[in-house]
């Protein structure tokens, strides 16, 4: 019973609130005077609708930085920084300085700076209080009911099973069951695997897709050598007790250059260079960035120790 009170409560609070914003508004309207009315109407509303609403509007459906400055209540409540604009105070307003390209990392618009006239426009705009005569505040979009047995059926959250190894045309292409799903994959396509690779073919793709690097001169004679079982194991290629693995088998069929591979496989895995080449994926996808890459592009104090771990 409390809480039902205190969520009664909340709700007539809120519609209170919500009530005299709106009272606020229209009386902040009809107090503004017709000059300064005429000014935004003629010379800024057209300004901020050619040159702000493509990003900064909810008619648009676009609110970058949660900005928006198709509405008095848009600019007021402002972005992830606070107010866009102290009323009377161009030089503290963040709009002004951002449209002048005199706040770093806050250039707008990001295709260049405006003509002097449009930014003198702004400026007495913000001189004379900001007078926006526009009523209506911009909607806030807010999360819809969240749909919690939807959300257990992503195929991240089922749970792990043992699937049956399908059924292929050629049973006898591939080592492992895993080989198996690959080539029913291309059998329901209509395709057939590619012929093998030579040896050095293949060890090059193993490097540049791994590393990005190819592999010296030394290291394909290595590799050739030991695929065509005419050498034994190298400098150049770890032994497999350096490795903590079982010895290279003595014959040479396809058993010996199979663990010939998986120890190549895992030496490159163990080098710096493929932290250095995959890393540049997961560190893109966190946008990642030494520096702030505007125009006068700040540099990140440290950003290089994150760089750096996650190599």
């Amino acid at each position: 019973m409390a809480r039902l009170t205190l969520l009664l409560l909340f709700g007539v609070a809120w519609a209170a609130v919500n009530h005299a914003r709106a009272d606020d508004l229209a009386a902040s309207a009809k107090s503004i005077p017709a000059e300064d009315s005429a000014f935004f109407e003629s010379k800024v509303r057209p300004l901020l609708a050619r040159r702000c609403y493509e990003c900064h509007s909810q008619d648009e459906g676009k609110s970058k930085g949660n900005l928006t400055l198709d509405s008095r209540d848009g600019w007021q409540r402002g972005g992830d920084t606070g107010p866009a604009i102290v009323a009377g105070r161009p030089d503290e307003s963040l709009l002004i300085r951002a449209v002048e390209h005199s706040e770093p990392g806050y250039e707008m618009p990001p295709s260049g700076k405006l003509p002097e006239s449009e930014l003198q426009v702004l400026r007495e705009w913000v001189r004379r209080g900001a007078p926006d005569p526009r009523m209506a505040a911009a909607a806030v979009s807010r999360p819809q009911e969240m749909d919690i047995e939807s959300g257990r059926q992503f195929w991240s959250f089922q749970p792990i099973v043992d699937l049956p190894t399908p059924l292929v045309n050629d049973p006898e292409w591939g080592v492992r069951e895993l080989d198996r799903f690959v080539l029913a994959k291309l059998e329901s396509a209509t395709l057939v695997p590619n012929f093998d690779n030579d040896a050095a073919r293949f060890l090059r793709r193993l490097y540049y897709d791994l590393t990005g690097l190819p592999p010296t001169s030394d290291e394909v004679r290595a590799f050739v050598e030991l695929w065509n079982g005419n050498s034994s194991l190298p400098d150049a290629i770890p032994t497999p007790e350096d490795q903590g693995d079982r010895p290279l088998l003595n014959d040479r069929g396809d058993r010996a250059r199979q663990s010939l591979i998986e120890r190549t496989v895992d030496r490159l895995l163990a080098t710096r260079q493929f932290g250095e080449k995959w890393g540049r994926h997961w560190l893109d996808l966190a946008r990642y960035a030494d520096s702030n890459g505007s125009s006068f592009n700040p540099p990140y104090p440290n950003a290089w120790r994150y760089r750096n771990w996650v190599i």
